[in-house]
């Protein structure tokens, strides 16, 4: 008798855990999502950028080309046409150099 208590006991005590540890992660996620939408709004983009001189803003702008290396095609793929053959150039350049920084930063 006193056997199948305590593993009711455990059994509870299991179950009060991980409620406990659903509702932290449901709270982490509301956070996140919250950062998230504070953090993809055009003003906040605005804001960052205006506090930036003229050299780290370009720094900034590598930053995040090389974040988000399909963003960056895309947009890339987007700028190229036929006749813009430096512009083509630039966009490979630009590829290739993600490629390395991404292999060097161990996430590729």
């Amino acid at each position: 008798m006193r056997a199948k208590q305590s593993a009711m006991l455990n059994w509870q005590t299991h179950l009060k855990l991980l409620r406990m540890r659903g509702a932290i992660e449901r709270q982490s996620l509301t956070v996140h999502t919250q950062q998230l939408r504070v953090q993809l709004s055009p003003q906040h983009w605005l804001d960052s950028a205006s506090e930036l001189k003229g050299g780290q803003l370009l720094a900034q702008g590598f930053s995040l080309a090389a974040q988000h290396p399909y963003l960056t095609a895309a947009v890339t793929s987007l700028l190229v046409k036929r006749r813009w053959r430096a512009l083509k150039w630039t966009g490979l350049a630009l590829a290739v150099w993600q490629t390395i920084y991404m292999v060097k930063e161990g996430r590729f």
